[in-house]
């Protein structure tokens, strides 16, 4: 079961009468569709409590973001479901940037880029996956629903090989696929320092 927030979708999460997800083993993935390993594993248990704190005040800002945050609440259904996160808003286009841990698929056994690949090639939960890099981390562009053409960027990020984080920004509007990719490999960037220790 895989799960995710913001514009990257809550996807791959079976759920009870109340709303609360229940575990369901994914795995399947052939030996051409495996992510590559984390070299050098980060720790995000300093910012399970304030994910907020993996952006430096001014990121947001440099992309139009508000310097103003908003973690999502502990019961909020995605915070509940993939792990905490925090949000930013546009000043000018009410487009959204969030920045999310996946603590919750870490905990259920699908955790890591191993998960996002998974949720793509074997139950179809991702529309898209392309691989990438950031700061020499694996990531990948993926979500549920393409929201590119729409000027709408969101990645996952291997910090360890059963943890990601997420970035998502917009919409930016269309024909902004770049610039919202652009933002969320700057965003991503950050938090990599934060975790290194130089934010």
């Amino acid at each position: 079961m895989l799960c995710a927030l913001a514009t990257i979708s809550v996807v791959g999460c079976s759920t009870t009468k109340t709303g609360e997800a229940s575990p369901a083993p994914v795995s399947g993935l052939d030996s051409e569709n495996q992510p590559p390993p984390v070299v050098d594993p980060l720790n995000v248990s300093p910012y399970l409590e304030d994910p907020c704190g993996l952006v430096p005040g001014a990121e947001p800002a440099r992309l139009g973001y508000e310097n103003k945050r908003a973690a999502l609440p502990e019961n909020h259904s995605g915070a509940r479901l993939s792990g905490p996160g925090c949000d930013w808003h546009a000043q000018k286009n009410g487009g959204t940037l969030h920045v999310g841990l996946q603590s919750k698929n870490r905990e259920r056994g699908t955790g890591g880029l191993r998960g996002i690949y998974q949720g793509h090639f074997v139950t179809k939960q991702y529309s898209y996956l392309e691989p990438t890099t950031i700061d020499g981390y694996p990531a990948a562009f993926s979500d549920a629903a393409d929201g590119r053409p729409g000027g709408s960027a969101s990645l996952f990020v291997g910090i360890a090989d059963d943890m990601t984080f997420s970035v998502a920004l917009g919409p930016l509007g269309e024909g902004k696929q770049q610039e919202a990719e652009e933002g969320v490999r700057t965003i991503a960037s950050a938090v990599i320092r934060t975790l290194k220790g130089g934010a």
